[in-house]
Formats: structure tokens, C-alpha cells, sequence
């Protein structure tokens, strides 16, 4: 919970053991007044989300009683649910995003832009040009502007409304730092159905480090999409291209690989256009990108599409896959082309489904399998970086571990948010920061070692 949610909560609890006192009306009155006074402030300054439902309900209980003095009923409700309201906020809380390590304070932009060479291939509107929001985390200027949120409210769902008054550690069009510049450019790809936010831990991170980040939401795949216009797009989850049990692992493969076609052309127009803007003058970018020296991280399906625009466009010098299947993604590699794998637990059972008549295992684990054969002999040819993380699932490799301490709810891993935080964070500074900068590494450098217990680290010299 936070500050004032805190403060409102215990004058709340305060408030209704006071009433059950001898204590005059003026006294009691007070308290009321205080608890009405911290509402509005926390409403004010921190933003009202579902969590707190229950406290604000207590407030005009307290309120409500004061005048009825229904004494002992009007406490013991405010009580309870104040205990509502912080078991809410404990099992689903406000998290923290955890503050960047680098030296630039962080800058985000939301973008949105229509490329008028496509046509929209998906909805109902054939006719529309391809839309794409963009969001960027940059190194900036240190400034005054408001912290951004989360997630914006018109892209959330009742479950995930909270997060349009959770806090980042971005400032809102803050401006581009005049110090250290132009910036190497890395594209962000989330998972499938996913948004261009999953990954704001890391996004943040490598913007503290001298790096602009651009994630790409991509309509009618993403979670949800809220366009200038009003419209709202939500993404295709529930497609017969996700269930497993009703296509063969070559018809998902194909579907996937189209998919993936889809998203790499927005991730090449992406970088054009912000290539055209670093040469504007009128543009907040201009001067201050380096789209020669550009990276690729993806999570999930994001990481195939990162492997692939890393494959297909000279620019792209270096990526890095997040536990994702690799598709098409490394089909076009060639030398110099830079990549690393992250992994999810070692202990990977799907393999041993290969021969299960449940479909849906079938497919799954044939795609494992085609996909550890694509990696190796990607590795064997090319070289690269692989590494397996014990105890990790595949949600870990985003911001889902913040949002619950409960597993079930994140459907994430034992290891703590903060200390997988450090390692995927760690891992894809220093990759891009070789790749990219040519700064040296301990860490990828050491051989097949890794200073994480949890990590199985490999390093395969290209031949």
C-alpha cells in the first residue's frame, strides 16, 4: 500500500475504535474529518483504484455512523472492511517497478503511427492502413514532469485498471538527454497477446543505461490497443491459431510464421520512421539516435521477432530471445549477426509428450523439439549465447511476478521478482552493451559460468 493509503487505512481503524469511546462528539468528529481529508488527498496524489473499494466504503460508513451513532455496528463494519481492503491490496498491490541502475534519469513517449504502404489484414475494416502505438523509454533530462503510468486507462481492463495510476520511473515526455547521444536503439517485442508494456523493467533499465527502447504494440494481436481516434482494439485471444489440441505442429508453425512476417514489417517500419525523425529537425529525436547500431529483445513470440528483424535488416546487429520458440527467426542468420537465449527451468517435460495422444501436449512438445534443433545448429554455425535459468517460468521474464506475491495469480517461479529482475537485467546490459558498444563482459566472458547459482550459462564461439 501507499503512503497515504496506509495513513487513510489506520486513522480509518483509529477512527472506529474512538467511536466505541466516551469520548466527546468533537472528538469523534474529528477523526471522521481526518479520515475524509486523507481520502481526498490519496484520491488526489495517488490515484483511486478497486483495491481501496473497500476503505472508501469505510469512509462513508464512518462518516454515515457519526450521525446515526450506530456505535458498535458502525465500528465493527469499518473494521472490517478496512481488513478487506488491505488483504486486497496485499494479494493484488500497488507494486513497484525497480528503480533503474544507470546513470540518466528515464524519459518515456507514447507514438502513434500508420503506415499507409499496408492495409490492416485483420477486423473488420480492410481498408484501414496499418496503425501502431509505440512507446519509448529514453535517456533523458532531468525534469519536473509527472511520473507515467503503468498502463493507460483506456487500455485497461477492470482487473488491470489499478495499473492507470501506478506509478513508473519515467518521466512523461520528459526531454532526450543532450549528453552522451546518439543512442543505440533497441525494439522490444512482447509475447503473443500481450502489450508493449510486459517488459518496463527491463525497457527502463536499458534507457538509465544510454540506450532508447521502442515497444511496439501491434494491433489485433495485443492485449488492447487505444488508438487517437477513440477506437479500441482488442487482441485475438481465444484464436484457433493458440489451441494446440485442434492444428498439427506444421499448421501452427505456418500460422505462426505468418504472424511473424506481420510483425517484423512493423518492427522495420517502426525503425524507418524513427530513422526519418532523427534527421527532422522538428522532431524531439532529431540528432539524438543511432538507427545504424540498433538491438532486438523479445519476450515469448517477441523474441522469435526479434531473432528474425535481427536476420533480415543490416541495421539490427544483435538480439536477444526471452523464452520464446524460434519459427522462421534465425532462418536468414548470417555472420556477424549477434543473438542470445534466455530460458525458462531446465527440468523441460515436453519433451517427453512427443508420443502423447493428448493433442495439444503433442504439438507443444513437437514445436519444443523443432525449436531446440533450430537454436543448436543456429549455435553451432553462428555462435551465441544460451542460458537456462532453474526455478524460472515463462511469465518471469516480465513484469508479471510484481503484480501478486501468490503464485497462482502470477503463475510465475519460486525465485524472488527482484532477484530475477537482476539477472535478466544484468545478462541483456552487458549483451547489448558487447554487441552494440564493444564494451568487454565478466560476465558473458568467463567461459561457461555464471556468477547466479541459477543460471546454466553457455557461450558457443561461432566456427
Amino acid at each position: 500500500m501507499r503512503p497515504f493509503e496506509v495513513a487513510l487505512t489506520i486513522f480509518l481503524v483509529i477512527a472506529a475504535l474512538v467511536e466505541l469511546t466516551s469520548l466527546s462528539r468533537l472528538v469523534k468528529s474529528f477523526f471522521v474529518f481526518l479520515c475524509l481529508l486523507l481520502a481526498i488527498i490519496h484520491l488526489g496524489r495517488e490515484g483511486g483504484h478497486w483495491q481501496m473499494l473497500p476503505v472508501y466504503i469505510a469512509v462513508v460508513v464512518l462518516a454515515v455512523g457519526l450521525a446515526i451513532r450506530r456505535t458498535i455496528t458502525v465500528s465493527l463494519l469499518v473494521l472490517t472492511l478496512c481488513l478487506a481492503g488491505a488483504a486486497l491490496s496485499f494479494a493484488v498491490p500497488m507494486f513497484s517497478l525497480p528503480k533503474p541502475t544507470g546513470a540518466y534519469p528515464v524519459g518515456t513517449r507514447i507514438v502513434y503511427l500508420r503506415d499507409d504502404s499496408r492495409k490492416e489484414d485483420a477486423g473488420s475494416d480492410r481498408t484501414r492502413d496499418r496503425e501502431l502505438i509505440v512507446q519509448v523509454w529514453y535517456p533523458a533530462e532531468s525534469s519536473s514532469n509527472h511520473l507515467a503510468p503503468y498502463r493507460r486507462w483506456r487500455e485497461s481492463r477492470l482487473k488491470n485498471s489499478y495499473q492507470s495510476v501506478l506509478w513508473t520511473n519515467s518521466r512523461e515526455d520528459a526531454v532526450v538527454s543532450a549528453k552522451g547521444g546518439p543512442f543505440p536503439v533497441i525494439l522490444f517485442g512482447h509475447g503473443w497477446g500481450a502489450t508493449r508494456i510486459s517488459d518496463t523493467f527491463i525497457a527502463e533499465d536499458l534507457a538509465s543505461h544510454g540506450y532508447v527502447v521502442i515497444a511496439t504494440d501491434h494491433p489485433y494481436n495485443s492485449n488492447r490497443v487505444a488508438l487517437p481516434d477513440g477506437r479500441v482494439i482488442n487482441g485475438i485471444l481465444g484464436s484457433p491459431i493458440l489451441d494446440l489440441g485442434i492444428v498439427s505442429a506444421d499448421k501452427t508453425e505456418a500460422l505462426w510464421n505468418m504472424e511473424l512476417q506481420k510483425w517484423t514489417a512493423d518492427q522495420i517500419f517502426v525503425l524507418n520512421t524513427f530513422q526519418a525523425a532523427n534527421l527532422d529537425p522538428q522532431s524531439p529525436w532529431h540528432g539524438h539516435l543511432n538507427t545504424e547500431m540498433v538491438g532486438a529483445l523479445g519476450h515469448s513470440f517477441g523474441g522469435s521477432a526479434a531473432e528474425r528483424i535481427c536476420s533480415v535488416d543490416p541495421r539490427v546487429r544483435s538480439a536477444i530471445n526471452m523464452d520464446g520458440w524460434t519459427f522462421d527467426g534465425v532462418r536468414d542468420r548470417s555472420e556477424g549477426k549477434s543473438l542470445m537465449w534466455m530460458y525458462e527451468d531446465s527440468v523441460d517435460p515436453q519433451h517427453l509428450l512427443v508420443n502423447s495422444p493428448v493433442p495439444a501436449e503433442h504439438v507443444n512438445a513437437e514445436l519444443d523439439i523443432r525449436d531446440e534443433k533450430n537454436v543448436l545448429s543456429s549455435l553451432e554455425r553462428f555462435g551465441g549465447y544460451r542460458l537456462v535459468i532453474d526455478g524460472a517460468l515463462h511469465g518471469d521474464f516480465t513484469d508479471q511476478p510484481l503484480v501478486s506475491p501468490f503464485r497462482r495469480i502470477t503463475h510465475t517461479g519460486p525465485i524472488k521478482p527482484a532477484r530475477m529482475e537482476m539477472i535478466v537485467r544484468d545478462y541483456a546490459l552487458a549483451f547489448f552493451n558487447k554487441t552494440l558498444y564493444g564494451k568487454g563482459s565478466s560476465l558473458l566472458d568467463s567461459g561457461n559460468t555464471s556468477p547466479f547459482k541459477e543460471v546454466h550459462f553457455e557461450q558457443w564461439p561461432a566456427k
